[in-house]
């Protein structure tokens, strides 16, 4: 072999392997193109996937708060439900209360005078009631009327209201009163104390009936009508007074106290009042 044979021998060696070197460079890009292409395509999905992650983590939250509202507008629903029949009983109460008054009021009138009627005792029925009431407890609200004249001639009447029996009271937080405020502005009257929850007022005539609420230590309550109009120191219906309304009286007597929240005066009427002077 001569010296152009070899030369030539070099060449086609050299072309072989860069024939080689260039297949070989690109079996390597097809084998690591679609394993670069198919972890792109995994992180792209693996981001998406964590963006939905994210997105039902909220909506999941979402449908918490959704689910939680939805409860709490059906516990007000229900609650309102039951103070609605709540009311409608105290309202066929009231009525049924009404209509024994008006039936009351005629009888009074047919009825002729006595020369010595008893002592009636004041009626009460008992309206409505919230939370859990023991069935034994029956609350009787009681009425004292002691009539007096004020310093410019009109009578007045001083007001005592206090809840009965006492061997039941225990379990009592508060009483309180409330007359009727289309007569009376001074119309509500709280008591904290025992053993009978006494409230003191004066007015210048009966009107309407009182409201008395008991509210128990437990958070419950009852409510109870009383007719304290039926009372025989009040005057006849048909009694009226001209008389300028007093001026407001000091406390008689030592250490006595004006009743809450008022003081022992009558309140101012209202225009309308009956028991406005004429």
């Amino acid at each position: 072999m001569d010296a152009d044979d070899k030369t030539k021998l070099d060449e086609t060696l050299s072309e072989i392997e860069a024939r080689a070197q260039a297949r070989r460079r690109r079996t390597a890009i097809l084998t690591f193109a679609p394993v670069l292409l198919t972890a792109g395509i995994v992180l792209v999905l693996a981001r998406e996937v964590a963006h939905k992650r994210a997105d039902l983590q909220q909506i999941e939250a979402k449908a918490k708060d959704l689910e939680q509202k939805v409860g709490e507008k059906q516990r007000e629903r229900e609650q309102l439900e039951s103070e609605n029949r709540r009311l409608d009983e105290r309202k066929r109460s009231l009525q049924r209360f009404i209509e024994g008054l008006h039936e009351r009021s005629s009888t009074e009138r047919i009825a002729p005078p006595q020369a010595n009627p008893e002592a009636e005792a004041p009626a009460s029925v008992v309206v409505s009631q919230q939370g859990d009431v023991p069935e034994a407890f029956a609350p009787v609200p009681e009425v004292e009327i002691e009539p007096r004249t004020g310093d410019k001639g009109r009578e007045v009447f001083d007001v005592t209201l206090s809840v009965g029996p006492e061997s039941q009271l225990g379990a009592v937080e508060r009483v309180t009163y409330d007359l009727n405020q289309d007569w009376y502005e001074e119309n509500h009257f709280e008591s904290a104390e025992g053993p009978r929850f006494t409230a003191k007022f004066s007015v210048y005539e009966c009107m309407g009936t009182v409201l008395v609420t008991v509210k128990l230590k437990s958070g419950s309550s009852t409510s109870v009508a009383l007719d304290w109009c039926k009372n025989e120191k009040w005057p006849k219906p048909a009694r009226s007074v001209s008389a300028p309304a007093p001026e407001p009286e000091p406390p008689k007597g030592p250490g006595q106290k004006p009743g809450s929240p008022g003081g022992n005066r009558p309140p101012r009427p209202r225009p309308d009042s009956p028991t406005m002077p004429k």
